[in-house]
């Protein structure tokens, strides 16, 4: 049986992040640069991103 340590890794990364962007939209003001918010939006997106462009949609204007 193949191992699920990645999608629940995955999983934990998504949620994080959608917690983030919940206290932006409460706030509506981004995370303070060296907060852990900030490092955590980061991650969120940068991962998200890499899944987005290894399905292969193109960057945004192609």
């Amino acid at each position: 049986m193949p191992s699920t340590a990645i999608e629940q890794e995955l999983s934990g990364l998504e949620g994080q992040g959608l917690a983030v962007l919940r206290r932006i939209d409460e706030t509506g003001m981004l995370p303070a640069v060296g907060t852990d918010d900030r490092e955590q939006l980061c991650l969120y997106l940068a991962v998200q991103f890499a899944m987005v462009r290894s399905l292969g949609f193109g960057t945004v204007g192609e």
